[in-house]
């Protein structure tokens, strides 16, 4: 890959130019405070910039907008594309920022290990790391703009759909170290196939490459160690695996995950507040980074036990009738089959309950993925199942809801109860309005 430095309008300079850390950027109208540069972004109701004069009077310094009636205003810029110029002011801020900054990226447990990344790596020290799931083309940028100037570690999560886009987002962000999780069947409407998904996630390693930067390769993933090889990364690619630290996992009776690992003979042994034991390799990427940067493995441990999962990613939450196994901020083939595998790997003497939201963007491949997820859970023979959603087939045995809703109304009338419960699906299916219910 080329190594192609952004071309910055005089416009980005202008914006940049009124740019503070402290007051920051925004591309919502509610969070401006007195010196905030207010990004207006069209949106498919109401463009942003709608809300120029208004974030002004609330001290906002600059509105930057694409309505051109609202050119001469006073501390208005009136530009063609928003969202470009947003990617402009950050790579300007980027080119002050001297200190690491890694990119995650990958099909599932970015954000997950992003976070127990950012709670390792700050043992030693000051981090800033994306907020939530703030990693596409506005969120980078944002993510980027809020990097402050005495950071030490930046670490941008970088999502995407189609291909390309990552290596769009490195153009902005431009990483000077990266990490794929995973490589899996997410997004194939865009992407088309299982390659395609490879392809794109590899962006970030061509792009790493192209400057000579670090990569983390996790090597028991055979299509992320098959990107490395194709692209020659040699001396610039860091291995990990499972099976070099010779890590070992289980779930504890109270449905969390332990594990250990050997780091030069020595055995540590690891506590965590994370359910799924898929999320062993998400631990492993996080203690790796960390030890390439000098911190300890026994101070990433310690560190990694403190760490509270949030956002409905691999939660476990004790209601007031049931225990519940929330991870559905996102689903696809690959991390649907691994949920319902840890699922049936919690020890559980009460009665076991799948809620199954349909899987979102799948393409021509959505009705096989979603038949071979009801077939995995048929040979289970063990609890009740709720599929929601239209994409799923009527199965014996099981309920069938065609949205979250319906759903609602059912466990309103049954007050289903003394249960340990899954509930895993697309966000956009919404199964976490079921959480106050159960």
């Amino acid at each position: 890959m080329e190594v192609i430095e952004m071309q910055v309008s005089e416009n980005a300079k202008k914006i940049y130019a009124h740019y503070q850390w402290e007051s920051g950027v925004t591309t919502d109208s509610r969070k401006v405070k007195a010196g905030t540069i207010f990004f207006g972004l069209p949106g498919v109701h109401t463009n942003g910039g709608v809300f120029a004069e208004d974030v002004l009077a609330r001290g906002a310094a600059l509105a930057v907008v694409d309505i051109i009636a609202l050119s001469g205003k006073p501390n208005v810029i009136v530009v063609p594309n928003v969202k470009q110029i947003l990617a402009e002011v950050a790579w300007l801020h980027r080119q002050t920022i001297h200190c690491p900054v890694l990119a995650i990226t990958g099909t599932n447990g970015k954000t997950t290990t992003k976070e127990l990344l950012r709670t390792v790596l700050s043992t030693h020290y000051k981090v800033s790391a994306t907020e939530g799931n703030f990693n596409n083309d506005i969120g980078v940028p944002l993510t980027l703009l809020a990097i402050p100037p005495d950071c030490e570690f930046a670490i941008v999560e970088m999502g995407a759909n189609h291909p390309f886009e990552i290596s769009a987002l490195c153009e902005i962000a431009e990483p000077t170290h990266g990490l794929i999780t995973s490589i899996g069947a997410a997004h194939l409407e865009g992407f088309g196939s299982i390659n395609g998904v490879a392809k794109a996630k590899s962006e970030l390693f061509e792009f790493l490459k192209s400057r000579d930067a670090v990569t983390f390769v996790r090597e028991d993933d055979a299509r992320i160690a098959n990107e490395a090889t194709r692209l020659h990364l040699g001396c610039l690619a860091i291995p990990y695996s499972a099976s070099a630290y010779k890590m070992t996992s289980r779930t504890e009776a109270d449905g969390t995950l332990v594990y250990s690992l050997e780091v030069n003979k020595q055995l540590y042994n690891g506590q965590t507040n994370l359910v799924g034991s898929f999320n062993a390799i998400n631990i492993l990427a996080a203690l790796h980074v960390g030890y390439y940067f000098n911190v300890p493995i026994s101070d990433g441990i310690k560190a990694i036990a403190t760490y509270l999962p949030k956002l409905n990613r691999s939660q476990l939450i004790v209601a007031r009738r049931n225990r519940l196994v929330v991870d559905c901020y996102n689903a696809n083939p690959t991390s649907m089959h691994l949920a319902i595998e840890s699922f049936m790997q919690i020890p559980c003497k009460e009665n076991r309950l799948l809620i199954l939201g349909e899987m979102r963007e799948l393409g021509d491949v959505t009705e096989a993925a979603h038949r071979e997820v009801q077939e995995q859970v048929a040979a289970l023979n063990d609890g009740d199942v709720w599929y929601i959603g239209t994409n799923w087939e009527r199965r014996a045995g099981a309920l069938l809801f065609d949205d979250v809703a319906a759903c609602m109304r059912h466990i309103e009338l049954i007050h289903y109860a003394n249960s340990l419960i899954l509930l895993k699906g697309s966000h956009s299916v919404g199964l976490e309005k079921l959480i106050e219910l159960l």
